[in-house]
């Protein structure tokens, strides 16, 4: 017990320092980060057997990618409240719809030529992930409940082949 609140308080505040900023490292670089979580919770836990995903699920914890996700979309709660900074409105632009539709509350997710500098974004993987919230945690009346509701959600996808699967299924 006393390990796990080492973890809580001074390892895992390390892992989530500034994650906005280098959300959008190199795979490499994610891969290693979550491999530092994983041997800390193995040497916490004093397990060396299991793998990452059912180590991560008897810690009751989440892949950093997830919770970096997670502290992403806090960040573009702020900004579509103007909690931020105003220059910063200019990177996530809402959808104009003249009809109610299911999905309201959605960001128009732009263009990109280039993977590298279009794809990685800020201004493209904002918007991506704040259309795949569900609608009661989009429209969240303030922060606190925002920050409440998004802490069970994890991104689902299934793919196989995304940097998320590839992090859970190693």
């Amino acid at each position: 017990v006393k390990c796990f609140l080492l973890y809580n308080n001074v390892i895992e505040c390390y892992f989530n320092y500034c994650s906005v900023v280098w959300h959008f490292s190199s795979k490499c670089n994610t891969y290693k980060i979550e491999k530092l979580q994983e041997k800390a919770l193995r040497f916490i836990k004093l397990d060396f057997n299991s793998s990452y995903k059912l180590l991560l699920e008897n810690c009751n914890k989440h892949p950093l990618y997830v919770v970096r996700i997670r502290k992403f979309m806090e960040a573009v709660y702020k900004i579509s409240h103007d909690k931020y900074p105003l220059y910063l409105n200019a990177l996530i632009k809402p959808k104009n719809v003249q009809i109610n539709l299911r999905s309201d509350n959605n960001i128009c997710i732009p263009q990109y030529k280039t993977v590298k500098y279009g794809k990685n974004s800020f201004t493209y993987s904002a918007p991506f992930y704040w259309n795949k919230l569900p609608n009661i945690i989009r429209n969240a009346r303030s922060f606190s409940s925002f920050k409440t509701l998004l802490h069970d959600w994890v991104p689902s996808c299934k793919c196989g082949s995304c940097l998320q699967c590839n992090i859970i299924n190693r």
